[in-house]
Order: C-alpha cells, then sequence, then structure tokens
C-alpha cells in the first residue's frame, strides 16, 4: 500500500491476499486514483516494481469501487477480496 501510495496519482491504495494455487496467497491491490490521472496496471506495476521484491507485487491492480470509499473509513476487506476473485 506504501509503495502505491508513493505516487501522487494515488489517493488510497488497499491491498488484500487472494487464494493462488501456485503460491498459497497473492496480493491484489485495488487504488483510488485522483481525478485526471492516466496511469493503468501495468505502468503502476513497472513503478513499484523498482522498490518491491517480485512476490510483492500484486497479481492485479484494479480500481478501488466508489461503494468502499464512501461507506466508512475502514474498508471491507472481505468484499473486496471477493471482488478480486472475480477478476
Amino acid at each position: 500500500e506504501k509503495a502505491l501510495e508513493a505516487r501522487p496519482e494515488v489517493v488510497r491504495a488497499i491491498v488484500v491476499a487472494v487464494d493462488d494455487q501456485e503460491f498459497g496467497k497473492r496480493p491484489v491491490a485495488f487504488v483510488q486514483l485522483a481525478p485526471n490521472a492516466e496511469l493503468n496496471e501495468a505502468v503502476l506495476k513497472e513503478i513499484i516494481r523498482q522498490s518491491l521484491a517480485g512476490y510483492k507485487i500484486p497479481k492485479r491492480i484494479l480500481l478501488l469501487p466508489d461503494e468502499i470509499t464512501s461507506n466508512s473509513l475502514k474498508p471491507d476487506r472481505q468484499k473486496l477480496i471477493e471482488l478480486a476473485l472475480r477478476h
């Protein structure tokens, strides 16, 4: 989360662990981007690859759904895991 949030274009990042057949668990990140930010998943992965070990690079980087950010300060991580498994 800190590696993603270090970018000025990333307002908020939440990382959850999802089951993975090969590794047991893998991280999936959800990000809220600043208005007019023009970053995509590939660019974000490349940016954080410079500061994180390979196993810490999220399997996917998805946009954080509005309902997660607007409902409370504490995100529903279980709901994010369910969303991650669908992608």
